[in-house]
């Protein structure tokens, strides 16, 4: 073989680790994982219990079992356990006949659940476009209608542009611009953060960090702009900004812990412990509750229509990665590459070194058996190079090697 023929052989050995890398442990996993247990909680506003459903199933039988209880571990039918959550089930319980007359002394219909029921997920991160409408706040129509132009807040302040010539609007850009300078803005912006969308009764404007970290409230009322400086001592890490309602925006701080903030300006700190970034939160007429799930535990707070603590339950959470094929996993490969959607990235994930490097060396003094019973000439530094391939990847340099063999 000659050096460029040894180089495209090592170029094919290592894609070959890269596919085995993403491809065995998957296939590892589906074939012996314990299938977890897949739960689901809620909170009921007729017994003001949580209830707890755990599907219990194996896709390779298509077997599967629901067990429904609350958490004094009473049981419950599934039918019981649907009239338990009727802002949940109101469907199915209304097709059974079952929906309640009232909930709690409030006449409850199909249409009390429409116009009262919401949920969203509040992930942590968040992203912000580099050009935004400024609707009209105060437009009088049934929703805001789209401008005809776009701002940006650059080191220049807020520019007004017109998207079909890319033109500065100069008078309407200095406009905002002296009342943001009135409030103590100061540009350029670091985040900006609204609902940039027409599907919304009202619009609330945009809130807004600034280049030393305060935060600002900019709207246009009448065709005039509104500016309010926001006090706060906390540092914003993201927000997500509410339709019209009782709220402003939510407020994750530097320490994932989330805040409300009022249509009055005050800023509140909600009592729950910070998760791992991301709630699901829903709410009714009744209670607002925010759901956390990890790895290892499923957190749900309710809170009461002035944001406090009105219960809380936590339960463990049934997960791969606690289990026992997942720690034989851990000591049968070094790594595995983890592909992101749309393919964009892979990204490696590696496992202790310690458990995994007995293994390894196991199968590099293999490798070198093979090499000396088929008469290979372990001086040839792309011999030595196919044992250090096998010692740093395991499995997944054995095999590649053994594909595309060293023939010298």
């Amino acid at each position: 073989m000659t050096s460029a023929t040894k180089i495209i052989r090592l170029f094919l050995v290592l894609l070959g680790v890269t596919v085995l890398a993403m491809t065995l442990p998957d296939l590892y996993r589906k074939n012996f994982e314990e299938r977890p247990v897949k739960k689901l909680i809620y909170y009921s506003e007729i017994s003001k219990n949580f209830m707890i459903s755990e599907e219990f199933s194996d896709t390779l039988t298509h077997e599967s079992n629901t067990v429904y209880y609350d958490q004094t571990g009473k049981q419950y039918t599934e039918r019981e356990y649907n009239r338990q959550l009727p802002f949940l089930y109101t469907r199915k319980l209304a097709l059974l006949g079952e929906l309640p007359d009232s909930v709690n002394g409030v006449k409850f219909d199909q249409q009390l659940v429409k116009s009262t029921k919401r949920g969203m997920l509040m992930p942590v991160s968040s992203f912000n476009f580099q050009l935004n409408p400024l609707f009209e706040s105060e437009s009088g129509k049934v929703r805001p209608e789209q401008p005809d132009d776009l701002f940006r807040i650059n080191r220049h302040g807020i520019e007004f542009l017109n998207p079909e010539t890319n033109r500065i609007l100069p008078e309407k850009s200095r406009l905002f611009n002296e009342a943001l300078e009135t409030a103590g803005f100061q540009a350029p912006a670091r985040d900006i953060y609204g609902i940039p969308s027409t599907l919304k009764a009202r619009d609330d404007g945009y809130f807004i960090i600034d280049n030393e970290g305060e935060l600002f409230h900019l709207k246009m009322v009448k065709d005039k702009p509104y500016c309010r400086h926001i006090e706060k001592d906390i540092t914003v890490s993201s927000m997500k900004c509410m339709v019209p309602g009782d709220l402003y925006a939510y407020i994750y701080d530097d320490r994932q812990q989330l805040h409300i903030l009022r249509t009055d300006y005050s800023i509140k700190p909600l009592p729950i412990r910070p998760g791992n970034g991301r709630f699901v939160y829903s709410v009714n007429c009744f209670y607002k509750s925010y759901k956390n799930t990890d790895n290892d535990s499923i957190r749900l707070y309710v809170l009461n229509a002035d944001y406090d603590l009105e219960d809380y339950h936590a339960m463990e959470n049934d997960s791969y990665a606690k289990s026992s094929v997942a720690q034989i996993e851990q000591y049968l490969f070094p790594l595995k590459i983890m592909i992101t959607p749309g393919y964009a990235h892979l990204i490696p994930l590696f496992n202790p070194p310690g458990r995994f490097i007995w293994l390894n060396l196991f199968l590099m003094l293999v490798l070198a058996g093979i090499k000396i019973r088929h008469h290979r000439n372990l001086r040839d530094p792309f011999n030595w190079l196919d044992l250090a391939i096998a010692g740093a990847f395991g499995i997944f340099g054995f095999i590649a090697v053994l594909i595309f063999p060293n023939r010298k």
